[in-house]
């Protein structure tokens, strides 16, 4: 399904508003008076009619008659309701922040990477700036298997993908496992490798509902469906709150061997609207994915998603 989004471009930064277009005139008329319009923008955040009347001054019956015309458009939704004097206020906001109106329905390519993927992005990168830190397991034996990581050519990859939608760099984004510190945690963090060869995964591992096991066979195990999955090319996709600071997000790209942490990052770098399937940036993402190799050269190139 197509959407509509104004774009504000300023300098080498690019933003983007979702935005409905306004197609009859029964809408038009909805919003084509002043008095219309300031009740309006009071629904720019959860309000109740009867507080919207008090603010501006109005009679209520008026805002009652805009809001049930509103809500009958599908200008508004209802977000909540609470018991206030023995009566029930019902509280409602504007389906989105931007309405837009069109002579014609002519569009001009961009030329460039699809501009949603950014909003899919967020926050590990926000207005074209690196707003996250990327952690890869150490090359070195560490851990308690003693292991080596070998996902240094995944995050190369990766980063030269999340490169193509920033306009500026600032500092160091990215440190090995064994160089993490406690402060380092409270950021945006993208894990790259499984748990035996990134020992930051291990920490977030089992507190995520698709985990890797840690045992001598290991396995992907999924809390939602009871599945596990045990392939050298199946991996996972985990975008979620993280379990180290409530104000940051935490993606973890991992496999249960090197191919499956490859297939993770292929996942993301070639198909982003497969692995979001429409959700917002702020949904949680838990996806499991294989690895295959499409060309038959013996090196994964794509994907599948088993759940």
């Amino acid at each position: 399904m197509s959407k509509l989004y104004i774009m504000k471009v300023d300098g080498s930064k690019a933003n983007l508003a979702p935005s409905k277009l306004i197609t009859s005139i029964e809408e038009m008329k909805a919003l084509a008076n002043p008095q219309a319009i300031r009740i309006f923008k009071e629904y720019s955040t959860p309000s109740c009619p009867i507080d919207i009347a008090n603010r501006l001054q109005i009679h209520e019956q008026k805002v009652y008659y805009y809001t049930k015309r509103f809500k009958r458009l599908g200008l508004l939704k209802e977000i909540k309701s609470e018991q206030r004097h023995g009566t029930v206020a019902r509280f409602y906001e504007a389906t989105l922040n931007s309405f837009s109106f069109m002579l014609s329905q002519k569009y001009e390519p961009l030329g460039i990477r699809n501009p949603l993927h950014s909003i899919y992005l967020e926050p590990f990168i926000t207005n074209g700036a690196m707003t996250s830190r990327i952690i890869v397991g150490s090359p070195d034996p560490h851990g308690p298997l003693n292991l080596r990581a070998s996902d240094g050519c995944c995050a190369i990859d990766l980063a030269l993908f999340l490169g193509s939608f920033l306009g500026r760099m600032e500092g160091l984004n990215y440190k090995l496992d064994i160089e993490v510190r406690s402060s380092d945690l409270k950021n945006n963090l993208i894990l790259i490798g499984g748990p035996s060869v990134n020992m930051i995964t291990r920490k977030a591992n089992k507190m995520l509902p698709v985990f890797i096991s840690t045992k001598s066979s290991p396995v992907i195990y999924s809390k939602t469906t009871g599945k596990k999955y045990s392939e050298d090319g199946d991996g996972v996709v985990v975008i979620a709150n993280s379990p180290f600071s409530k104000k940051h997000r935490i993606m973890i790209l991992a496999g249960i061997r090197f191919q499956g942490t490859r297939a993770a990052v292929i996942s993301i770098i070639t198909d982003l609207d497969r692995i979001f399937g429409g959700r917002a940036a702020d949904s949680p993402i838990h996806k499991v994915v294989r690895g295959k190799d499409a060309n038959g050269d013996g090196i994964i190139d794509s994907f599948e998603i088993l759940e």
